[in-house]
Order: C-alpha cells, then sequence, then structure tokens
C-alpha cells in the first residue's frame, strides 16, 4: 500500500515540476527585463539593463557551481544558511526596490534619483 502510494507521488511530482515552473518563468523572466526598463531614465537604460544581466549570469553561474559543493561539504545546514539569505534578499528588496504600482512608466524612472552608480 505504501509502496503504491509513493509511486502515484513519484509520478505526480515531474508533471508538477514542470507546470510550476512554466508559470514562474512566464511571469518572472518577463519582469525582470520590464522592471529594469521601466526604473532606470533613458540616458543609462543600456548600462542598466547590461549590469542586470551581468549580475543574472554571474548568479548562475555560483548557484551551478558553489550550491552542490556547499551541500556535499555542509549537508543539511546549507538550507539553513540558504533561507537566512533569502531573508537578506527579501529585506533588501522591501528597502531598496522602488514600488511602480500606479505610476506611469515616465515618473518611475525619475523616482530613482539617480540610486545606481552611473
Amino acid at each position: 500500500m505504501l509502496a503504491q502510494a509513493n509511486d502515484q507521488v513519484r509520478t505526480a511530482t515531474v508533471p508538477l515540476i514542470f507546470i510550476y515552473f512554466f508559470f514562474y518563468d512566464f511571469a518572472y523572466t518577463a519582469m525582470l527585463v520590464l522592471y529594469t526598463l521601466e526604473i532606470l531614465p533613458y540616458n543609462i537604460r543600456a548600462k542598466g539593463f547590461a549590469i542586470m544581466n551581468i549580475t543574472i549570469y554571474s548568479t548562475n553561474a555560483f548557484n551551478s557551481l558553489v550550491n552542490p559543493v556547499a551541500l556535499d561539504t555542509i549537508g543539511w545546514k546549507y538550507y539553513l544558511f540558504y533561507c537566512g539569505w533569502l531573508i537578506l534578499e527579501l529585506l533588501f528588496v522591501m528597502v531598496y526596490i522602488v514600488e511602480t504600482r500606479g505610476d506611469c512608466y515616465l515618473f518611475a524612472s525619475s523616482s530613482s534619483c539617480g540610486l545606481l552608480l552611473f
């Protein structure tokens, strides 16, 4: 009975992962580009977009190369570190990311007030 339940769970997990990542990628991939281009003034938009892409590629490389080594080295404790890092990222977003809801995109770029180092 338990083995049959495990097989059903295993069978359902793979399609659910694909469904989850379809909607995640559908929303998040476009949001990265749109938000970055929306908040940056026109004269630094290309530089900001380039920095965004460099940041994304470097974090993807870090996650691909460092996470498996750290997980093998310290085991389940890495999940505690990772959750702490996610909390720090959340705090950063809450403090520093410009809210653009209800604003015209032209006003969003003026509210950043040159926070980027350009």
